[in-house]
């Protein structure tokens, strides 16, 4: 297998300590998973490359670029395995751009996003083992990022399978389409209860985490407090979640088991 290369593609994140405990990890797990492959990480989000790049010095490779290092290091076949939650814009983005190089290899296949997997059930399982749902009945707030993509359906989607697992408290909401905030207090409001948990449904908990969702203005947070709610903060990306690596991982092993 040592002609065959691993490509994650992540929106990565500016803050260093972040990118430790979440796509940093999955890299070095992915390492040890397929010693005998070349892995290497890209970062598709050219604002985040640009401002690692000025205050660390370090240059993250943007998808183009690993792919043609990858064609210069005469490597034959090529899986792209993103962290991405969704078949959205950026995954339509990976597909386009893995398609141009299509003749340079002799295959390119791609994993598919976290949506692609069991992946409500994997969620729930992870947040019952870091005792974030410790009961079914505290509210917990899930802030997506949303998008204008016919994917953003998956929002609503996810909290239907809590719901059928028995998670009937989770309410998933977005930060830049719909259902938002309002949906959020509405449901709150109906559910009678004033302790709420709020957590990002996020792949990398960056600069969307940190101003969207638990800012001091404009944020999820902000809306839920002024609204008279006591909130617990869970902070922790998606890829922070040994269980959610794990999925991305086996993706990974299906491919390079089926040559």
């Amino acid at each position: 297998m040592e002609d065959t290369g691993i490509l994650l593609v992540n929106f990565a994140s500016a803050d260093k300590n972040v990118r430790a405990v979440s796509t940093d990890k999955l890299t070095q797990e992915v390492k040890s998973a397929f010693p005998r492959c070349i892995v290497r990480e890209v970062c598709s989000g050219e604002a985040v490359r640009k401002i690692i790049r000025e205050k660390e010095g370090i240059k993250l490779l943007s998808l183009k670029e690993g792919l043609e290092g990858f064609k210069n290091a005469e490597v034959k076949r090529v899986i792209c395995q993103s962290s991405y939650l969704m078949d959205g814009i950026e995954y339509d983005r990976l597909k386009a751009v893995a398609k141009q190089f299509s003749s340079d290899f002799e295959c390119i296949k791609i994993g598919r996003t976290l949506t692609g997997f069991d992946f409500g059930k994997t969620l729930a399982k992870a947040m019952l083992d870091a005792k974030i749902v410790d009961s079914a009945d505290k509210p917990i707030v899930m802030a997506g990022h949303g998008s204008a993509h016919r994917a953003n359906s998956i929002y609503k989607e996810l909290q239907e399978i809590f719901a059928d697992m028995g998670f009937s408290n989770v309410i998933i909401a977005t930060i830049e389409s719909t259902p938002g905030i309002d949906y959020v207090l509405s449901c709150l409001n109906e559910a009678k209860k004033k302790n709420v948990t709020l957590m990002p449904l996020l792949s990398v908990a960056g600069n969307h985490s940190v101003r969207d969702i638990f800012g001091e203005e404009g944020s999820f947070l902000k809306a839920l407090l002024d609204a008279g709610y006591e909130v617990s903060c869970v902070k922790k990306g998606l890829c922070e979640y040994a269980e959610i690596r794990d999925i991305l991982i086996k993706s990974i092993a299906e491919l390079v088991g089926n040559g």
